[in-house]
């Protein structure tokens, strides 16, 4: 069986920085200069239309955040504008606290999380020392009744990395209805 696969992408970033030293305002104007419109606003958070995605700008009095959503990321890859916007939040002391890394795979949703259960069937994982506990938020599909939906390894608990697999196709469906390949 031949499969397709994507490279690995950034599919969410979150950085933050100090207020004393912001890359804010220079967002704001990067924002700006390409005609992104303000989609909501308030005296804590400014929510930035980038295509189909949003970038969220959040002042608060102990820090400052820029947090791009997948869709966002995806618009400055083809856009050419994702090094001139990585520049802009690394001109200033700040931190990287969330990034998720994707990769896509042309495989059916079932298959896939089959294969995991199989893998795991302890329903413990080790992303790094210490064990996590896997979770299934599962439904059947309509089409054939086949159990899809998300494997997740570390969902809700403190761990610092986690692990998501979901069925892109059947998300694709269930958010938009439209028909999508695996």
């Amino acid at each position: 069986m031949t499969r397709q696969v994507s490279d690995v992408f950034c599919d969410w970033l979150d950085v933050t920085c100090s207020p004393d030293a912001s890359f804010i305002s220079d967002l704001r104007r990067f924002c700006d200069v390409n005609l992104w419109p303000v989609a909501y606003s308030d005296d804590e958070r400014v929510l930035i239309a980038v295509g189909d995605g949003k970038l969220s700008l959040d002042v608060k009095k102990r820090y400052h955040r820029a947090s791009a959503s997948g869709a966002v990321l995806a618009l400055l890859r083809e856009s050419g504008l994702l090094k001139p916007f990585l520049a802009l939040l690394g001109s200033v002391p700040h931190r990287v606290t969330r990034l998720d890394a994707a990769v896509d795979v042309a495989v059916d949703g079932p298959v896939v999380l089959r294969s995991l259960e199989a893998r795991y069937p302890t329903d413990r994982v080790a992303l790094t020392r210490k064990a996590l506990k896997v979770t299934r938020m599962y439904s059947a599909r309509e089409s054939d009744g086949q159990l899809t939906g998300t494997w997740y390894v570390g969902h809700r608990s403190s761990a610092r990395v986690t692990a998501r697999v979901y069925d892109k196709q059947a998300e694709i469906l269930e958010r938009t209805g439209l028909d999508s390949p695996p």
